[in-house]
């Protein structure tokens, strides 16, 4: 055998085994019935993934309203602690300007005198 006859042998078209042809078609016939459907597509999980990133969203939403009222009380409780430190200031001045006036000690000056 020479070159030629080798390549055309190699190259030639093998005949298909019989019954082929219907058990591709009906291989093709069952997979186009029933198509899968990614988890994705059917609506229940839809309606279920867009109820539970409501609830995220509304969960997250709350948490974020206690803590602000959270910083607004720390905030307020500070304000008091520091109005709270200067009323007593300015009550001791006044308790010490009303002592040096009447002549009467006031109650910290007696505290003092005792120490």
């Amino acid at each position: 055998m020479n070159l030629e006859d080798q390549l055309r042998c190699a190259l030639r078209r093998p005949e298909p085994p019989a019954g082929f042809a219907e058990r591709v078609l009906a291989r093709a016939a069952v997979q186009t019935e029933a198509p899968t459907r990614p988890w994705w597509r059917i609506p229940g999980i839809r309606l279920a993934w867009v109820a539970a990133c409501a609830l995220l969203v509304g969960l997250a939403g709350a948490g974020y309203r206690q803590w602000q009222g959270e910083m607004a009380k720390r905030k307020t409780l500070l304000a008091l602690a520091a109005a709270g430190g200067e009323m007593r200031t300015a009550q001791m001045r006044v308790r010490h300007i009303l002592a040096a006036r009447t002549g009467v000690p006031s109650e910290t000056d007696a505290r003092m005198g005792d120490q």
